[in-house]
């Protein structure tokens, strides 16, 4: 009898152990949606909502963190343990306010809590984080344990080593000495070789053209301004009276009249006639 009672105790207390209820952090139970993600007698274990019928089935990670099949978004969900003391409880987003465009401000002690996964591998509380993420504020999970900085040695190593890489990297770029810049200067010389001469001639064409020009404009000016005054027209008459003898003999006194033809004549220019001038001489004897 008191071996059954002993027997009846110790089968009562293995569900309690390895219970297969799952509790928010704050220790209020879950819906039947939740199982452990393992029955290891004797330890605690994380909880997903593997047991969804509906949208939204969970599938366990290795890491204690669930995912949505559907959507492959990252969740932490509840543990088996009610205190959420045991190591194998994995606290991440267990206390406080979240705020996210979906699910809105949730209370995470009393909720599932989607996680964004950084791409440093740290992880944010709520849906799309990436302000979490830019800022460096994400946790690191390892082993079930929850760190405020990377303590994984190979993640530390390998984040070291990228400074190398780019070093070496940049040690392989070629330099500005290892290219050849003969072409370039070459076909500098002979850019400059033609182009100096034909800028030389074209500069000269253009002073050519210029003072053409200038000289026709005064040319002009002086054409039209500047006329020249017609000089009168002068005619020298020759004049000559011819030679007249004198009789040698005593004469009574005599008037003698030149002719026509022996008196001088003026010249009309506009009519372009001669006219012969009134003249007489007298002649007295002695």
């Amino acid at each position: 009898m008191a071996l059954k009672t002993v027997l009846a105790i110790v089968l009562l207390s293995l569900p309690r152990i390895s219970s297969s209820h799952c509790y928010h952090p704050d220790g209020t139970s879950t819906s039947d949606d939740y199982a452990p993600c393992h029955n290891d007698a004797g330890k605690a274990s994380m909880c997903c909502a593997t047991n969804r019928t509906t949208a939204n089935v969970n599938g366990c990670r290795t890491d204690g963190l669930c995912w949505e099949i559907e959507t492959q978004n990252v969740w932490r969900e509840s543990c088996t343990d009610a205190t959420w003391k045991d190591p194998s409880c994995v606290k991440l987003c267990t206390a406080g306010i979240v705020g996210d465009p979906i699910e809105g401000r949730r209370d995470m002690s009393t909720n599932d809590i989607a996680i964004t996964v950084c791409g440093d591998g740290s992880m944010c509380c709520g849906f799309n984080a990436t302000s979490c993420c830019i800022s460096g504020g994400g946790f690191w999970l390892r082993n079930n344990t929850v760190y405020a900085h990377d303590h994984n040695p190979a993640s530390r190593r390998s984040t070291t080593s990228m400074p190398t890489a780019s070093a070496a990297a940049a040690a392989r770029m070629p330099q500005e000495s290892d290219f050849d810049n003969t072409p370039l200067i070459v076909g500098l010389g002979v850019g400059i070789g033609i182009g100096v001469p034909l800028l030389i001639v074209f500069t000269a064409l253009l002073v050519c053209t210029a003072r053409r020009n200038r000289f026709e404009r005064m040319s002009g000016y002086i054409d039209k301004k500047v006329k020249p005054k017609e000089q009168p027209i002068i005619h020298e008459l020759e004049c000559t009276l011819p030679n007249s003898e004198l009789d040698s003999k005593p004469a009574a006194d005599t008037m003698l009249v030149s002719p026509a033809s022996s008196l001088p004549r003026s010249y009309d220019g506009q009519t372009g006639t001669w006219t012969a001038l009134s003249r007489s001489e007298t002649v007295f004897t002695r």
